[in-house]
């Protein structure tokens, strides 16, 4: 298959979908709107080979079914960012001597993980 024959393949599934969105929006119904809420978000993984185009081609993907584009990399950077951040700029204390804010979660997660040279699994970002 080339890439064209995919890039045509996802604009025709594209107008499907955002004419099937259109119509289902046009009078919505409550159980329809919970069922599309709990549905399991849309994860797409393109793998290949160094400078094939697959930044490329996931950005102009995210454009045509509109949705988000996320590179791990980058959240684990922004991470890393704001840990650095936080150690370099320690935030103030109650009287207890506790901070009155703390690192997020999920990025006291990525910490720890970095801390003992262990990867950061998917599911921390």
């Amino acid at each position: 298959m080339t890439i064209q024959f995919l890039t045509q393949q996802i604009a025709i599934k594209s107008l499907i979908f955002k004419s099937l969105l259109q119509r289902d929006t046009l009078q919505p119904f409550s159980q329809d709107i919970i069922e599309y809420a709990n549905r399991a978000p849309l994860q797409i993984l393109v793998h290949g080979k160094p400078k094939t185009g697959k930044t490329s081609f996931c950005k102009e993907l995210a454009k045509m079914i509109d949705i988000v584009h996320i590179e791990p990399l980058i959240l684990i950077e922004k991470a890393i960012n704001k840990i650095k951040d936080f150690e370099e700029n320690p935030p103030e204390t109650d009287e207890d001597g506790n901070p009155k804010e703390t690192l997020p979660d999920a990025i006291s997660k990525v910490k720890e993980n970095l801390d003992a040279g262990k990867e950061v699994p998917a599911e921390s970002l």
